[in-house]
């Protein structure tokens, strides 16, 4: 489960446009459970020195109920708190006026359930470039289903993360091949896989063997697909490739 410190630096992204700093206790929290928002108005020239402020909440982003809030000092002199029992997935906003006025720098506040989480929430971190918020989303996904597919898209999607933003090829090459050999040839995430980790092998970690290898089981597994007159290409490159290397090898000896 994620700490309340990195879902700041998600919820940072609009909130710095406000410069209200906000988080919440628990962070994932369970149906029927108590829950506190906070938000920190100290950077706030507009909220800073107002009096009271107001939280607005939604079950549906459309329709909000508004209540006080109340400063808490145990956090901090600037932070303000409000309390409530939560049942559904709740939008909310923060502001210091007592009835609701919609802000669009609030339509990404919102707080999941613990079994709420869907590939939305990861849309949304993925956007804001919070990879690591995304990731926790991703097995929090995976956790809380049984389906191999969303299993194995979870997967392919962190696989994706490593390989795309992290720019971590190695983890990367490791993940897609844990999906290789975790799921059936049918996901259509292993097909993706395959080929993603052969590449990543010629290309980025010069494993030219272990890339022919991989290249060769996708034709193997997928012989009429479409990336065939592709991965021909390839294998036709690292085959001189192969070449050269025996060839100085053998000149060295």
């Amino acid at each position: 489960m994620m700490t309340n410190n990195k879902f700041l630096i998600l919820i940072l992204n609009f909130a710095y446009i406000l410069c209200i700093d906000v988080n919440w206790d628990p962070y994932l929290p369970a149906n029927g459970e108590e829950i506190t928002i906070f938000a920190d108005v100290s950077k706030n020239k507009e909220f800073q020195f107002r009096y009271p402020m107001y939280i607005h909440l939604s079950n549906d982003g459309k329709d909000y109920k508004s209540y006080q809030m109340k400063l808490d000092y145990l956090q901090k002199s600037s932070t303000w708190a409000y309390s409530f029992i939560i049942d559904s997935t709740t939008f909310f906003q923060i502001d210091n006026n007592k009835f609701y006025f919609k802000n669009e720098d609030w339509k990404n506040a919102k707080i999941v359930l613990e079994n709420n989480i869907d590939f939305h929430e990861v849309s949304v971190a993925l956007e804001s470039k919070k990879y690591n918020t995304a990731i926790n989303f991703l097995n929090q996904i995976k956790e809380n289903t049984e389906d191999i597919s969303i299993k194995a898209r979870t997967d392919y999607m962190i696989a994706e993360v490593f390989l795309n933003d992290f720019k971590d090829f190695s983890v990367a090459a490791d993940l897609y091949s844990d999906i290789i050999y975790s799921y059936p040839n049918h996901i259509i995430e292993v097909k993706k896989s395959l080929f993603t980790l052969a590449y990543i092998y010629a290309n980025h970690l010069d494993y030219f063997s272990d890339a022919i290898f991989f290249y060769k089981k996708f034709k193997s597994n997928y012989p009429s697909d479409d990336l065939i007159t592709s991965i021909d290409y390839e294998l036709n490159n690292l085959s001189k490739i192969n070449l050269e290397l025996k060839s100085l090898l053998n000149s060295s000896k």
